[in-house]
C-alpha cells in the first residue's frame, strides 16, 4: 500500500468540506514525508499511526460546528439521487424522469416549523412501533408496505440493538418536483444508546407521510 493509498483511505471517512478535506490531505502527506526523511519506513509509520479508520474519527471528533454542518447539508443534496431510488420502491411510486431538486421553500408550499414537528413525530412513532398512527396519516401507496416486518429489516442493517432514543438533531430539508408534484425530502441525525441513524423522511403537498428511509 502507498502512502496516497493510505491517506485516500483516511479523507475517504472524514466528515467535513472538500476544502477541509484537501487541507486534512495536505498535512497527513506532509507528515508522512517529514518521517520518511527522518528515517522511517511507510510500514514503521502506518503502524504508529494506527488504523485508517480511527485516524479518521480523531479529525472527525476535532471538527468545528460550521464544518460538521456543512458537510451535513452537503450530504443530504449528495443522497437525494440514491434516496429517490429507495424511495421508489418503498412507496411503489415510478419515477418516469430524474426530479428536479430545489431549495426548501422553493414552491411555498411548505412551513419548516411543520416539517419539523412531522419528521419528529414520525420518528417517535417508528421507535413506538406505532404503524396504525403512521398509516393513519400515510400516503395511500406507501401504507401497504409500512409494516412493523419492513421497518424492521431496514433496522436490522444497523443493529439487532439500537437502545433508547437520545437525541434528534437538526432537520435538514431539500424539495423535489416531479410530474407536476412538489415533495418535501426531509433527513436528520438521530442518536440512540448503541447506533447513529440518520433518517430520511418525506412528505407529499398535502403533508402525508410519503417514504422513510434511514441508514
Amino acid at each position: 500500500m502507498s502512502r496516497e493509498d493510505y491517506v485516500k483511505q483516511i479523507i475517504k471517512k472524514v466528515k467535513c468540506s472538500k476544502n477541509k478535506k484537501e487541507e486534512i490531505k495536505r498535512q497527513i502527506l506532509a507528515d508522512i514525508s517529514a518521517r520518511m526523511e527522518a528515517g522511517e519506513s511507510l510500514e514503521e509509520i502506518v503502524a504508529n499511526m494506527g488504523k485508517a479508520e480511527e485516524i479518521a474519527e480523531e479529525f472527525n471528533q476535532n471538527l468545528s460546528p460550521e464544518e460538521v454542518k456543512a458537510y451535513k447539508k452537503s450530504m443530504l443534496f449528495k443522497n437525494l439521487a440514491s434516496a429517490a431510488v429507495v424511495f421508489a420502491v418503498l412507496c411503489a411510486f415510478v419515477w418516469w424522469w430524474l426530479p428536479k431538486t430545489y431549495e426548501a421553500g422553493h414552491s411555498g408550499k411548505f412551513v419548516k416549523e411543520n416539517v419539523e414537528k412531522e419528521v419528529e413525530e414520525t420518528i417517535l412513532l417508528l421507535n413506538a412501533d406505532d404503524f396504525d398512527a403512521l398509516k393513519a396519516y400515510a400516503a395511500e401507496e406507501l401504507q401497504a408496505t409500512l409494516t412493523k416486518e419492513t421497518i424492521d429489516e431496514g433496522r436490522a442493517l444497523l443493529g439487532d440493538e439500537w437502545g433508547e432514543l437520545q437525541e434528534i438533531g437538526t432537520v435538514y430539508m431539500a424539495e423535489i418536483e416531479q410530474k407536476g408534484k412538489t415533495y418535501i425530502f426531509t433527513q436528520v441525525h438521530v442518536t440512540y444508546e448503541n447506533v447513529k441513524v440518520i433518517y430520511t423522511i418525506n412528505f407529499d403537498e398535502e403533508m402525508r407521510l410519503a417514504g422513510i428511509f434511514f441508514q
